[in-house]
């Protein structure tokens, strides 16, 4: 009868090794968790659109990508793959994001890859700061509303005379909280802007048996907040065959005045607005006697 060779006298053959040269983690700071479903993630090479190479996710909820251009010997490399630190010369690719769940809003950025690491919580930041989670994703006005977070909305028009307006097209409306933080929304192609965020601190007492929420005692309960507007077309960089605008170029406009009336001559421009936001209320923006809230050009005329 033959024996069956022991473990000990097996020995492999061949190693086989395949990087990953790009994962990306996303986030969503409404509720500050991780995104791992519902999107459609799309590398595209600087300057084209072909080829274009799709994103898995990993079981711990990354995106990443397997066959991107020019990356094929860094992804399958002779011997043991490159350590950390000794990354060959990179490639620039723009990734596209989509949501089918309709909850965030598409978004267009560029990164170079092969990255080490999870973007962009891996990348390098300065002494003292505090490194990402993931990639921050916005919300579409098409999510829907929850008790659990606030939520203004505003439909963002540029006021071109007394009588004519066009849509505001991806301004960033920004909102600071009396606690000091702040938060981030884009307006889609419409001007459309939905901006969810945590609440800021409750002040009043609550005999709830959750911190989260108040008592209805204190369902009045109001925090004074300020909004600015960004706006500046003129900046906004397109991709070649892209329909969104670079996310950075976005981020990039300079503030806009906010019209409080639309009568001319016109009512006093702002370049911050002050308004209230109350628990369990949506607050909609608007321009006196209008369905829209008027911006223009420049922080003030």
């Amino acid at each position: 009868m033959n024996s069956i060779p022991t473990a000990d006298l097996w020995r492999p053959v061949e190693r086989f090794s395949i990087v990953t040269t790009l994962g990306i983690r996303f986030w969503d700071p409404a509720f500050d968790v991780p995104v791992s479903d519902g999107l459609a993630v799309t590398a595209y090479p600087f300057g084209a659109r072909r080829p274009a190479t799709t994103a898995f996710t990993t079981p711990s909820g990354v995106y990443a990508f397997q066959g991107l251009p020019g990356l094929h010997d860094i992804e399958y490399p002779q011997g043991d793959p490159a350590g950390p630190g000794s990354l060959p010369a990179t490639n620039r690719f723009l990734i596209e994001v989509t949501d089918s769940a309709a909850r965030f809003l598409s978004v267009a950025f560029f990164v170079d890859a092969p990255f080490s690491g999870i973007f962009p919580t891996d990348s390098p930041q300065a002494p003292g700061a505090v490194a990402p989670p993931g990639f921050y994703l916005f919300s579409a006005p098409t999510r829907a509303a929850t008790p659990l977070v606030a939520l203004v909305r505003a439909q963002l028009s540029e006021r071109l005379d007394a009588a004519s307006e066009r849509p505001a097209s991806f301004a960033v409306m920004e909102l600071d909280e009396p606690t000091g933080d702040s938060w981030i929304g884009l307006a889609d192609d419409r001007g459309a802007v939905a901006l969810l965020f945590p609440y800021p601190t409750f002040t009043g007492t609550s005999n709830a048996s959750s911190s989260m929420l108040p008592s209805a005692a204190t369902g009045q309960q109001s925090w004074p907040i300020t909004l600015r507007v960004r706006y500046q077309p003129s900046v906004l960089s397109f991709p070649p065959g892209a329909s969104l605008p670079e996310l950075r170029s976005v981020l990039a406009q300079a503030p806009a005045a906010i019209w409080t009336q639309r009568a001319a001559p016109p009512g006093q421009a702002l370049a911050s607005l002050p308004a209230t936001l109350v628990f369990g209320e949506e607050l909609t923006l608007r321009t006196a006697g209008d369905s829209v809230l008027l911006v223009g050009l420049g922080s003030l005329p």
